[in-house]
This record gives C-alpha cells, structure tokens and sequence, in this order.
C-alpha cells in the first residue's frame, strides 16, 4: 500500500486490469446518464436540479453579472406591467453555496438551450472525471491491480451511479477538486518541494467554488503534511488553509457588496442542518441514526465498507505506519473530509443523503489497496490465476451489491409529488400569461414568504411569480396586502392535498369564477394531476 508508480501486470493480467477500469467507469457513466429522461422525479436530485435550474435561467435571461453575479431564484422575469419597466418581481438571492453550481447550469443554457439536460450534461461529465482522475492519482499509491480497482469502485458504488452527476454544489465538482488538490500535492512533494504546486491551489479553488466541504480537505492535508515523520514538513501546505480563509472573507465581502446579509442570507440554513436541529420536538435521533447508517451501507454496499475497514486496521494498529505511507495520509484526508462535513451538520445528512459522495474517493482507494494486497497473497500462494478469481470474486461482491442498489433506487416510484408539480407547473404556463402573479395553495416552505418553495419543480416549469399556502380568504387578502396586486388563484389538486377552502368560499361570492379582492381581480384555475 505505499506510494510508488504501479508494478508492471502480466499480459492476461493486464487486460482483466483495463477491463475492470472500462466496466466501473462505464456502469457509473451510463447510470448517471439514463435517468434524466425522466425530469423532476427522485428527491432533492430533481429537487435542487430544478432550483439550480432556476438561477442558471435568471443568469442567461438578465446577465451573469446583473445583482453582482448573485444567483437569483426569482421566477418570471417578464414584468407585469409593459409600460413599467420596473415593475418586476423582486430579487430572491441564494448564496448559501458558492455560485458555481448555478453559473455552471446558466453556461450549459446558454450553449445548448434550455433542458434539464443541459442542466446535468457538466455535472455529469464532472462525475465521469472523478474515477479516471481517482485513477491518476490511485498510480502513485498503489501497484498491481490496485489502481484499475480503486477507479473501478469509485465510478460503481451505488451512490456515485445514483449523485455522480448531481446537480448540486455538494456534487463531482467540490470532488473533483479534491483530488487535484491531493494529486498537486503529491506531484510537488515528489518534486521535493522545487516548484509551487499550482494544481494543488487550483484543484482547491475548484473545490470552494462548489462548496465550503472543500476547506475541510486543506485542512486535513496541513495536518497529514505536519504529522510526517522523517521527511522535512513542507510549511507551503498552509498556503491551502490560508487559500480558504482569504475564500471565505472574499466571500463575505461580495455578498455584502451585494447588499446581503451575513446572518441571514449566507449563514441562514446553517442551524437547521446542525445539531441542534436534533433537539427539536418531535426528532427521535435514535431513529434518524438508524436511518441514515441503513442508507449509507446500501449506498456504499457492505463489501466496500468491509475493506475499508480491512484497509484502516494496519493503521489503527501501527500509527507509526501513517507517517511513512502516502497512501494511508492520502485515504485518512479523503475520509475525514467526508465524515467531517457529516458531523458538523448531521441534520443535513440525515436529509441529504448524497452528502456522503464525499466519501466515495477513500472508500475507492481503500478497496483496491486490500484487493492488490489479497491478491498479491493468493497469487503467491496459488499462483496467478487464483489471484485472478480472488479479485473478480471482491469485484463481483461490490458490483451485484451496486447494481442491485440503482435498480431498487431508480426503480422505486419516488415522491409523486415532485413529478405531479412539474405537471402543475408546466399546465400554469401554458395556460396563464407571464405577466400574472398567482396565487397557490401549493405548500411552500415558509407561509409567510413567497420565495421558499417546497418543490422549485413547480417554480422551474410554472417561470410565474407564485405565493403559496393560500388556503383561505383571509389569505388571499393578506398576501395581497402585503405584496400588492395577484390576477389568478389556482387551486392544485394531488396526493394528500384537498381542496382549498378558500376556493368554495370565492366561487359562491363570484359565481363567474372570477371577482375582486380588496379591489383586486381574481380568476379561479382548476389543475389536477394527470396521472
């Protein structure tokens, strides 16, 4: 398991290698590529796929640097009154996340049109890229076999065929950073140090534009870098730690700029994905924990998680060892940057399960350094070809188990309400000219505001200005009072949805469907799911 360039393999050999490299990569490409012919339907995949969605169209519509470069989840940019230029919704920023995610969608727009598609094409190219570039970096930590399988299971595991083209900051991108970062490193260290490792700071800067996660990498690699023994310590690692704070405040300094919030707008969501989140009434952690590990050992199939495990044992029983082996540093930052971002939010990950892609490089490199090791012992002492059976018979193990994984993922029906929106979203805007606000009974995050969608699905499609959880008169009264004037009030209904008490309660006072509230004009829409 040390570092060093890859034992040459026999010819046979070989070719098992090559062909296990092509079969890994190639499954999780082709999983990651089928689904999207099917919008809007697992989850938060289609979940933040269509928030990001949403900014990227707001980013070709008024210009990747209008509002300073923000990402804007305003739907309908048309304004209402065409004489009044002004008269638009107002700005609705998002800047929890760095903004690469949405100026990513907004590029693939502005090349290819408009689909969700486009929307995933750079995710999913970005998801290709992490196994082959795990591979790159897998050459210099393992000999034999161990390379071609650590690629192999980065680009299988159930989790990276389901998120390995998500599009989401959390995604391949912060990844894929990651292990330039790791891999420029390692070049500059093998270099003893002659040269700035330029890749290494680039690969971070890829890694923070999509998500905050990838300071916990630079983190984690100063500490590896001054925990060496017998080997001088390389005080240029901290430049990475530094790379991420001078991030952060630059950050701050825009979204102030921009005349944004620290608080509120950046650091808003923070507490309701941290603990404290868990001690709300109602939580049983018990349950959550439960939850959640049953979801990550399917996620990354008991096999993979069992040589994991095989591969920290030498460490945990020897730490010397972890100051002489590049590889084990290499798979203790991959890991600890994953679990880190999991402990500090567990809230999050109990909701997001794609935030454990994040681990999907450590496991990898963990499973083709035990492989290569059992491997190199039964060839050994059976000869090479039942080393060979040795690694099928562990490949098969994780392959079935990730098969079996997608198919009972993707095969499941999925939230109905997620493609049922979509339906709703897309009859409101063939239906309802651009120009009309609406009003829902459509939940919505926060009933007081009109920007929090629960499904951005419906936002996506619908490209209308929207208030939701109107479920009353007084309501409709109220969001009018508070935001001014609406046109149309639809009444949605779906699974586990009702109809809205408020649409009795105005079609007996208007008997044409359609009147004024506190002076305003009201149509009345019926929309019903179509399957």
């Amino acid at each position: 398991m040390n570092a060093g360039a890859a034992t040459p393999l026999s010819g046979p050999f070989r070719l098992v290698a090559w062909l296990v490299l092509c079969l890994g990569v190639g499954f999780g490409a082709w999983s990651t590529w089928v689904p999207v012919t099917e919008p809007f339907r697992f989850g938060f995949l289609a979940h933040n796929a269509a928030r990001y969605a949403l900014a990227g169209r707001n980013y070709v519509r008024d210009g990747f640097l209008a509002h300073g470069g923000v990402p804007n989840l305003t739907p309908g940019r048309v304004p209402r009154d065409v004489n009044d230029p002004d008269d638009v919704p107002p700005r609705i920023p998002y800047v929890h996340h760095p903004p690469l995610t949405p100026v990513v969608v907004g590029l693939a727009f502005a090349v290819l049109g408009e689909s969700e598609r486009s929307a995933q094409l750079p995710f999913w190219i970005a998801g290709v890229c992490v196994p082959l570039l795990l591979f790159v970096l897998a050459r210099r930590l393992l000999r034999g076999i161990g390379p071609f399988v650590a690629a192999a299971v980065c680009g299988a595991l159930p989790i990276a065929v389901i998120y390995g083209g998500h599009v989401d900051p959390q995604g391949p991108f912060v990844v894929l950073g990651v292990l330039a970062m790791l891999l420029g490193w390692l070049r500059c260290r093998a270099r003893d140090g002659s040269s700035w490792p330029w890749l290494a700071a680039g690969g971070l800067l890829l890694g923070l534009l999509s998500d905050w996660s990838a300071a916990y990498a630079a983190g984690f690699l100063a500490l590896a870098e001054f925990a060496r023994r017998g080997t001088r310590t390389d005080r240029r690692v901290l430049w990475l730690p530094v790379l991420c704070i001078a991030f952060v405040l630059a950050f701050v300094v825009w979204i102030r700029a921009s005349g944004l919030s620290v608080g509120g707008d950046f650091t808003g969501s923070a507490g309701i994905r941290s603990w404290s989140a868990l001690t709300l009434p109602g939580v049983k952690l018990g349950a959550e924990l439960a939850k959640w590990f049953g979801g990550v050992v399917a996620m990354f199939t008991p096999a993979a998680l069992a040589l994991t495990v095989l591969a920290a044992i030498p460490a945990l029983r020897r730490p010397a060892r972890f100051q002489d082996s590049e590889f084990e540093r290499v798979v203790a930052v991959l890991l600890a940057t994953g679990v880190a971002h999991v402990v500090l939010f567990p809230a999050g990950a109990f909701i997001h399960d794609y935030w454990t892609f994040l681990l999907v490089p450590g496991v990898a490199l963990a499973c083709g350094a035990v492989v290569e090791a059992l491997r190199a012992s039964a060839e050994r002492r059976f000869g090479e070809g039942f080393g060979v059976l040795v690694v099928l018979a562990l490949l098969a193990a994780i392959g079935v188990s990730a098969v079996a994984s997608r198919e009972a993922w993707y095969g499941r029906e999925g939230d109905p309400r997620h493609g049922i929106h979509v339906q709703i979203g897309t009859q409101v805007r063939g239906s309802i000219a651009q120009t009309e606000r609406v009003l829902t009974n459509i939940p919505f995050y926060n009933p007081t505001r009109s920007d929090l969608l629960v499904y951005p699905e419906f936002s996506f499609a619908a490209d209308r200005v929207v208030r939701g959880n109107v479920l009353t008169e007084a309501d409709v009264e109220r969001a009018i009072a508070e935001e001014g004037p609406f046109d149309v009030y639809l009444s949605a209904t779906w699974t586990g949805v009702g109809e809205a008490p408020v649409v009795a309660a105005l079609a007996s006072k208007y008997p044409e469907r359609a009147g004024y509230v506190m002076g305003q004009r009201v149509r009345i829409f019926e929309l019903t799911k179509s399957r």
